[in-house]
């Protein structure tokens, strides 16, 4: 039975993806699994392997698919429960990081760098649709990159290294696999000596060989840079990364010898490297790895025709020392000529006359490149998926014919599953399905050790290779099988531990991955008796392009330049001031940098906007053309919020103060609706409205008059108003008047009821009725004499101190209350009323904890409106709720509504009631979120929880959250726990698409029905459409 379960939001990265699967195959119930993200390829190789098309039509690239083929249902539980427990540890281990045990996780690049201010490295190992995003962000932080991650376009590459080039700062790839920075190995990188060699490569596997053969030959590395492999090979991409390594190492004073790996480069980027090389004025050694034209160099330059002698020249300049290349070129070989004779004699006197072909199996580009080159260099007939000549490109990868050598770590292997340096299964897998082909003389294989490799690639191997042994000789023959381990003795694997392991399994282990090829050639020539185009120990310069090397330079044109367009300081500086990392992607990097001391931050990266394509590519338009200036515009805006200062007016009646409002009009919560498609609660509402205002006399009369059309309905928030839950402001009422003091706008709302059965929640019984016309006709009245005689009240020092005193402003509001009446109390007591007039007052503020979230609500709206009508500005001015519909408001489109569904709310619920009594959503409340505190301050009112649900770390994790989708810190609203920390605010809707993160509110819960009133309170997080309409239509007004 094959099933497909989706878990929606999931995001993990390929190397958890490679533990699930192999945990879910090794159980016995499990025919097959396949644990995979939701991206169009992954979808398309599902539905070849006979999943059902519906369901998956759903799947977004930030899912996570589990696709079982199961024996039955019981088997497909415990599978499913044990990815569950296996997600659950990987969300354990990165909250550890949050009490500060473990490795330090972040949601985002930025709120990483708030943790390492001075971070100086970004290393990029996510999908290659979205590293291109990453890496321009990274920059624009003034940060180094590594770019591991593949797939990167050409016009990508070409501009992200453009913005380095000018910038000072280096990035490393795309496709880049190496580096070694300040002693750091990076990624795929050994622990090797530090030392006097500075390398650029653009090889992966190649860095290492080279690297790890100049620790075993008695130097050290000062520095190894990673360019990618289209860095030189392009001519477009024209050396950039290149050079600039090229130019740090010449004024490194650490290094004293330059080492250059790479493919063949573009005949004009060669001569730029030439020429930077004679530029540092430093001894240099240049591997273009199959190079066959003579490329003209100075005395200081000479070229080496392999890995192994591009080392040990290396390290012979650095010592200022001479080597006779031509002996080695002669006799490849460490051992003697009778030693390899014997060796070969041993390896092939048991082969069958049918044995005749190489079968290179590598996990290593580079290392493949240097064994096909060789060998087809030698026997002219070497397949390869690599092959630059195209008769001998293999017509299927996925199949060996001849003599193959063929790099598993090509993009055709990696489609969902992670490099096979990390999974040696992409390996044994090949070896265990061509074992049985009787031409089959010689396999050859790389061990590559080091951070990121497997953590015993020789034992992965071994058991593959023993069974192809053993088909051999039960065929009547004998397989030869030859490595070469890249590794040094600090490996973490164990490199003498690797070596004995291979050669107990009957493998013949040699010193280096050139001197692997050549016995392999060598046992070629005895099995076929044909001796090679040249044959192995009289190769000489031939095709290196030595002969070149006395040749002068190739002259660069005086307008070109060479490096980076600021100089080599900035390198210089990643140099010597020590790694700080921040890591996106694959977490096993983090974790080795750490393993090392490294400062490092992880962070969980999961695809921007949920992997839309679509809008992704709308924020890439806000980012690269759009019309004004966002980032000046959204400045504005924040010091508009930041510097509003909203002060308490007094009190007036609605249809007096109001703007907008008149006789037949009634105000209500979130955005626009009609009396048809109101919820239950602000049915209830209006019909109480109605009878409050006395224009009807029954509940039936006013539901007649409120469906009639003759009553209007409009949003509080269009009128300069807000309303909690249903929000119903009609003509008669009192209303607060709280104004901004820095910019004169003013903004509204009705006095708060308190709990139980009220108006707000849809109640209109004569008790809710007489209540409000107690408040009109008693306590606004009185309230607006005590503040005649008090003055303007300083509301936002009211909200700083309550928010010290445990509040957040939304559904914790007792120490705002009590403010209140300790400000107001003297003056009342002043007042020529009745002493049971004003008991009823102060007993009736007293009561009702949430009194002050009446005045917090205008106070936030009326910061929010300042920053109203900003031409390009992304930050939202308005967020409400009207029980059917969720809606936005953003600064560059004042005055237009985004809506989506309003959402039920998940919470704690009064006795005897249950999630099937709540209402969906409503009220103007969230805009205390929006203006950075209720549930965005949560931290700040730990005991919320109690009333909301969760737990204090909750309230702490919630708020940490809204950091990642704000952009600034109030500069007056502060967070003791957080060591005074400003609350985040101003929310960015680019953030919260970009990011997934949608805001965090706290609320209360509505009957469904009216009149039954407050049923609980909990969380809600708001429908992300709103966000994403608002982000287009951004895009839609403001870019070309």
């Amino acid at each position: 039975m094959k099933q497909v379960h989706i878990k929606k939001d999931t995001y993990v990265d390929s190397v958890f993806l490679m533990l699930l699967s192999k945990d879910l195959k090794e159980r016995p119930d499990i025919k097959d699994a396949t644990v995979t993200m939701g991206t169009p390829m992954n979808l398309d190789l599902l539905k070849e392997q006979g999943y059902s098309l519906e369901s998956l039509k759903d799947v977004t690239p930030a899912d996570l698919i589990i696709a079982l083929d199961c024996t039955s249902e019981k088997a497909l539980d415990a599978a499913l429960s044990a990815v569950d427990d296996m997600l659950a540890g990987k969300k354990k281990s990165s909250s550890a990081s949050l009490s500060g045990t473990g490795l330090p996780h972040s949601k985002t690049l930025d709120s990483a760098l708030e943790q390492i201010p001075d971070a100086n490295l970004a290393i990029i190992s996510v999908p290659g649709m979205y590293a291109a995003r990453e890496v321009r962000k990274a920059l624009n932080k003034n940060l180094h990159v590594m770019l591991f991650s593949d797939n990167v376009s050409l016009e990508d590459e070409i501009s992200l290294k453009r913005l380095a080039r000018e910038k000072g700062l280096l990035v490393m790839g795309p496709d880049c696999g190496t580096a070694i920075i300040d002693g750091k190995p990076i990624c795929f990188a050994n622990v090797v000596d530090r030392g006097p060699v500075g390398i650029v490569a653009a090889a992966g596997t190649g860095l290492q060989e080279v690297s790890c053969l100049i620790d075993r030959f008695g130097s050290g590395v000062s520095q190894g840079i990673g360019t990618g492999g289209r860095d030189l090979k392009n001519a477009q991409v024209g050396g950039t990364t290149m050079l600039m390594g090229i130019e740090a190492l010449g004024a490194d004073p650490e290094t004293r010898a330059i080492l250059i790996v790479s493919k063949p480069p573009a005949p004009e980027v060669a001569s730029k490297v030439v020429q930077a090389l004679e530029k540092t004025g430093k001894p240099a050694v240049v591997h273009f790895i199959g190079l066959k034209t003579q490329i003209a160099a100075g005395l200081t330059i000479h070229f080496a025709s392999n890995l192994e002698e591009a080392s040990r020249w290396a390290v012979a300049l650095a010592k200022g020392e001479h080597i006779d290349v031509q002996s080695r070129r002669s006799w490849p070989f460490d051992q003697s000529r009778e030693e390899i004779e014997a060796l070969v004699d041993q390896e092939t006197r048991r082969m069958s006359k049918a044995q005749k072909y190489i079968r290179g199996y590598y996990t290593g580009g580079t290392l493949t490149d240097e064994a096909w080159i060789l060998l087809h260099e030698l026997t002219g007939a070497v397949y390869s998926n690599n092959q630059t000549d195209p008769a001998f490109v293999l017509p299927n990868p996925k199949k060996s014919i001849g003599h193959t050598v063929v790099d598993l770590g090509d993009d055709v292997f990696t489609v969902g599953r992670p490099h096979p340096m990390i999974d040696p299964s992409t390996r044994t897998e090949r070896i265990d399905a061509e074992r049985d082909d009787p031409e089959i003389a010689v396999v050859l294989v790389d061990c590559v050790l080091g951070y990121g490799s497997h953590e015993d690639p020789a034992g992965a191997m071994i058991p593959s290779i023993k069974k192809a042994k053993e088909a051999a000789e039960k065929r009547g023959g004998y397989l030869s099988v030859i490595a070469s381990v890249t590794g040094t003795p600090g490996d973490f694997q164990g490199f003498e531990a690797q070596v004995a392991k291979l050669r107990s399994a009957g493998v013949i282990v040699m010193p280096s991955n050139y001197q692997a090829s050549m016995l392999a050639l060598k046992i070629m020539e005895k099995v076929t008796s044909k001796p090679a185009a040249s044959s192995v120990g009289e190769r000489t310069a031939a095709g290196t392009a030595a002969s070149a090397a006395k040749a002068g330079s190739v002259p660069v044109s005086p307008s070109e330049s060479i490096g980076s367009a600021v100089g080599p300081k900035h390198i210089l500086s990643l140099f010597s001031h020590g790694l700080k990392v921040i890591n996106l992607g694959l977490e096993s990097f983090a974790k080795n940098l750490q393993a090392c001391e490294t400062p490092v931050v992880h962070v969980d990266w999961v695809p921007p906007a949920g992997g839309n394509p679509e809008l992704i590519q709308v924020l890439d338009r806000l980012e690269s053309k759009a019309t004004v200036d966002i980032e000046k515009a959204n400045a504005e805006a924040v010091e508009r919020i930041l510097s509003g200062k909203p002060v308490l007016k007094g009190i007036g009646i609605a249809k007096d103060t109001v703007p907008g409002m008149r006789s037949n009009l009634f105000l209500h919560a979130g955005p626009p609706v009609t009396w048809e498609k109101m919820c239950g609660p602000m049915r209830g509402a209006v019909i109480g409205g109605i009878l409050y205002e006395g224009l009807a006399k029954t509940e039936a009369e006013a539901e007649a008059l409120a469906a009639s059309g003759k009553i209007e309905f409009s949003p509080c928030q269009d009128h300069s108003a807000v309303g909690p839950m249903a929000g119903i402001v009609t003509p008669r009422m009192p209303v607060w008047i709280i104004e901004n003091e820095t910019f004169g706008n003013r903004t509204y709302a009705t006095l708060n009821e308190g709990l139980g059965k009220v108006l707000r929640y849809g109640a209109y019984s004569q008790e809710v009725l007489d209540r409000l016309r107690w408040m009109e006709g008693e306590l606004a009245p009185i309230l607006q004499k005590a503040i005649e005689k008090h003055g303007p009240v300083d509301m936002r020092s009211l909200i700083v101190q309550a928010l010290q005193m445990g509040d957040e402003g939304h559904n914790r509001n007792r120490a705002g209350t009590s403010l209140v009446i300790r400000e107001l109390a003297p003056y009342l007591v002043m007042l020529d009323e009745k002493m049971e007039a004003l008991s009823r007052v102060l007993t009736f503020m007293h009561q009702n904890d949430h009194f002050f979230l009446n005045l917090t609500m205008p106070s936030a709206k009326s910061v929010l409106m300042a920053a109203e009508g900003i031409p390009g500005s992304t930050v939202i001015t308005a967020q409400g709720r009207n029980g059917t519909e969720f809606g936005i408001q953003v600064a560059g489109l004042k005055g237009r509504w985004f809506t989506g569904p309003a959402g039920i709310v998940n919470g704690l619920y009064l006795p005897g009631f249950g999630p099937e009594d709540a209402a969906p959503d409503i009220g103007d409340s969230v805009i205390t979120e929006t203006s950075g505190i209720g549930g965005f301050a949560m931290a700040a009112a730990p005991a919320i929880v109690k009333f909301v649900g969760g737990t204090p770390e909750d309230a702490l994790r919630f708020t940490r959250e809204m950091y990642e989708i704000t952009l600034a810190e109030n500069r007056e609203y502060k967070i003791p726990i957080l060591d005074f920390r400003g609350t985040p605010t101003a929310i960015d809707v680019r953030k919260v698409v970009e990011k997934g993160i949608l805001p965090v509110i706290n609320t209360g819960i509505a009957h469904k029905k009216p009149g039954i009133g407050m049923v609980g309170a909990g969380l809600v997080k708001p429908p992300v459409n709103c966000y994403q309409d608002a982000l287009k239509a951004l895009a839609e007004a403001y870019t070309r």
